[in-house]
């Protein structure tokens, strides 16, 4: 099946009294890879919690091809949409195979049991993120880039045609930092994925939409976006956007050690 497109529509989230999403509209087009960034505590991570429904809007909604996601089952959601969150659950007592295989959970009937097809979709996950060797090990005895390899695992078992990553790239090592990123853009699945790192952002990413105070500040491909009076003014930085020789998407060059701004 073909991926579909996510539209959210005029999203609004209100939490302990404060507005943390304001009115959003994103289009995350079918198998793209649409990025979300912005400064620390710009609303990014609330505005994909309530894509993978971890949260409700108080108001606005999101549609998934042809369905609103508020209309869904909890199960029919699941198989639709897999992410990987910023928050943990409680994995560290269990071996990698079993966090992995929590992905399969949504496709297997009332009373559990792994299919052939679930065995091979765990195996073939833990492949793909180069911990195969690590199946008997425990979460808690990895490191934090194995962990958050093993949390993508679980992602890709699941096998959803949407996939929603926050920080997916945090921790890892700069090698299984561009193969994730290069695996996302050939499975051409539509992917919403929050980055601080905007170089990743300009050369992974169809679209970006920069999020500042809970609101869409500017949107548009990478090369539109990321524009030094734009990094400037919403990130507080000095930047000299270059060309990459290679891939000719934008390279932001930071100055990290001039003059403040």
């Amino acid at each position: 099946m073909t991926a579909p497109r996510v539209v959210i529509e005029n999203v609004t989230v209100v939490l302990s009294g404060r507005e943390i999403v304001c009115g959003t509209d994103v289009l995350a087009g079918a198998g793209e890879v649409t990025g979300i960034v912005g400064p620390n505590g710009s609303g990014k991570s609330t505005l994909l919690r309530v894509i993978y429904r971890h949260l409700k809007p108080t108001a606005g909604r999101i549609v998934i091809g042809d369905d609103d996601l508020a209309h869904m089952s909890a199960t029919a959601a699941a198989r639709l949409v897999a992410a990987v969150p910023q928050e943990r659950g409680s994995e560290f007592d269990s071996t990698v195979r079993d966090v992995v295989a929590l992905g399969r959970i949504p496709h297997q009937g009332r009373f559990g049991g792994e299919s052939e097809a679930d065995e091979r979709a765990i195996a073939d996950a833990l492949a793909q993120v180069d911990m195969s060797r690590c199946h008997d090990r425990t979460f808690a005895s990895l490191s934090g880039g194995e962990r958050q390899r093993v949390l993508l695992a679980r992602c890709f078992a699941q096998g959803g045609r949407v996939l929603v990553l926050d920080e997916p790239t945090n921790h890892l090592d700069v090698s299984h930092q561009a193969q994730l990123l290069g695996m996302l853009k050939r499975r051409r699945l539509t992917t919403v994925i929050a980055l601080h790192d905007l170089n990743a952002a300009a050369e992974v990413c169809d679209r970006v939409y920069v999020v500042c105070g809970g609101a869409v500040v500017q949107s548009g491909t990478p090369e539109d976006v990321f524009t030094e009076s734009l990094l400037s003014e919403v990130f507080g930085v000095r930047a000299t956007v270059l060309q990459h020789p290679r891939t000719g998407k934008p390279l932001i060059a930071f100055d990290y050690l001039g003059d403040e701004l």
